[in-house]
């Protein structure tokens, strides 16, 4: 009706762009690794991981499914999720010290499932090797995910010994003949 004024009323419309979230790839670390996991936020200050922490970066020590939902006040929420995987040392055991004959050999392995490469001493790269010569035997072993793990073996050659006796002798009823068997490297004689 043309007798009432005009009514007028305002509105401010603010525009907030939808937040954004990443936590990156799911990620595998060596056994016992702590990590801080810091996640790439746009537009996002409500936070809340699964583990109950509202920080924006979230200390872990376990390996396991780690989510984060965020928001602002405004959009919707967005989540995202990260698992996190251990993955153990290699695992090795050579001998500390082994003694072999003269004529024997010994073979050292160092093979672990989860082993990406190998490095012995002697410069072989293969998971064992043969030694037949005394010496000291280093191995490494790399994997993906975890350092370097080392391990040492030594070994010793017994020389054979060499008994001599003279040549085939007859001897008659009643006669002794001294046969010597001395090897000053013998412990014993059987």
């Amino acid at each position: 009706n043309s007798a009432c004024p005009p009514v007028q009323d305002e509105i401010e419309i603010s525009y907030e762009n939808l937040p954004a979230l990443s936590l990156g790839n799911d990620t595998t670390v060596c056994e016992g690794t702590e990590l801080t996991l810091t996640p790439e936020l746009t537009n996002a200050y409500n936070l809340e991981w699964n583990t109950g922490d509202t920080t924006p970066n979230l200390f872990v020590s376990q390996p396991g499914t780690y989510s984060l939902v965020a928001g602002n006040d405004a959009c919707p929420t967005v989540e995202d999720e990260i698992i996190i995987t251990w993955q153990r040392e290699a695992e090795l055991n050579l001998p500390l010290l082994t003694v072999i004959c003269g004529n024997e050999f010994l073979e050292l392995k160092a093979f672990d499932p989860l082993a990406e490469g190998y490095k012995w001493s002697t410069g072989d790269t293969t998971s064992e090797i043969v030694v037949t010569t005394a010496g000291r035997y280093d191995v490494a072993v790399f994997t993906k995910h975890c350092p370097v793990v080392r391990d040492t073996s030594i070994v010793e050659v017994e020389r054979l010994m060499r008994v001599e006796f003279p040549e085939d002798t007859v001897i008659c009823e009643g006669e002794n003949l001294t046969l010597n068997a001395f090897d000053p490297n013998a412990d014993e004689y059987l």
